[in-house]
């Protein structure tokens, strides 16, 4: 009888599951899982964000909330713990971030997880080294951190 139970809660768990997928109700944040929304519509660029964003996993991409910067997502647990590894976030999002000073809720930032020890401490030498945050234009040193 246990077991029965036990058969009848993995389908409609299963069931669940395929149910949230289909209705496209699943976000992009640290600790959850990837959102999948098929669109009749949508163009071959959109597809393949879609695709991309498909492939990431819960550890490898951050939903920018609202309030949120790349100092408070940089210092969460989840991500680095620590606000001085922001830089890392922002050049592997260089494409779609212009100043660093400058996020939008909604956006899909790629979180790296790869980065050698070399890299994080250029990093955060340029956390600290920067100068104060000024939204509307990016800064000189961002520039060249970026080059680098």
């Amino acid at each position: 009888m246990i077991d029965r139970l036990k058969d009848v809660t993995k389908v409609l768990l299963i069931c669940v599951a395929v149910l949230t997928l289909a209705s496209g109700c699943i976000s992009l944040r640290a600790g959850e899982k990837t959102e999948v929304m098929a669109e009749e519509s949508a163009t071959e660029g959109e597809m393949v964000k879609m695709e991309e964003k498909a492939e990431m996993t819960m550890h490898d991409a951050y939903t920018v909330a609202r309030d949120d910067s790349l100092w408070r997502i940089s210092k969460q647990p989840e991500i680095y713990n620590t606000a001085y590894n922001w830089p890392i976030i922002f050049k592997e999002n260089k494409g779609q971030i212009k100043d660093a000073d400058l996020i939008h809720p909604g956006q899909v930032l790629a979180i790296p997880r790869d980065s050698s020890g070399n890299e994080i401490a250029v990093a955060v030498n340029h956390a600290k080294n920067r100068g104060a945050w000024a939204v509307g234009s990016t800064e000189a040193s961002d520039t060249a951190y970026l080059a680098n």
